[in-house]
């Protein structure tokens, strides 16, 4: 995705009316994520932590949310420090699905100007002895 932002540049006094320049914005560059496998196996009873840490190249401020379903939800996610900069974790716990055989979870690192990157991990819930029971 890219966006383009037009900015007029006037050096001197009776320039006359200026070109504009057009610089394309990046989207932010994702510099770490955990698990680093697309497929994770989430034991029913257990817990599963995701990470993604990214910058944007021109510096602008990281927007970052999670989606399940396709649906954005938010305020179960914690801010983590990736030196130098804030990144973000979400800690999924199996027993919260317990009708689901596997979910998509995606996180995305949005800038300013609506560019972004996403890191997509696709769970599946694996049995337990206490469930056979």
């Amino acid at each position: 995705m890219c966006v383009y932002l037009a900015a007029l540049l006037t050096i001197g006094t009776g320039c006359g009316v200026p070109e504009p320049i057009y610089v394309q914005n990046t989207a932010p560059k994702v510099n770490k994520y955990y698990p680093e496998s697309p497929s994770v196996d989430v034991l029913r009873t257990g817990s599963q932590t995701f990470t993604m840490c990214a910058e944007d190249p021109e510096g602008d401020p990281i927007k970052y949310y999670w989606t399940i379903y396709r649906e954005k939800f938010d305020g179960q996610e914690e801010m983590t420090m990736c030196f130098p900069n804030v990144g973000t974790t979400f800690s999924l716990i199996g027993s919260d699905y317990p009708h689901d055989e596997s979910i998509d979870i995606k996180a995305v690192a949005e800038d300013s100007h609506k560019a972004y990157r996403n890191i997509i991990w696709i769970v599946k819930f694996t049995l337990t002895t206490a469930e056979f029971k």
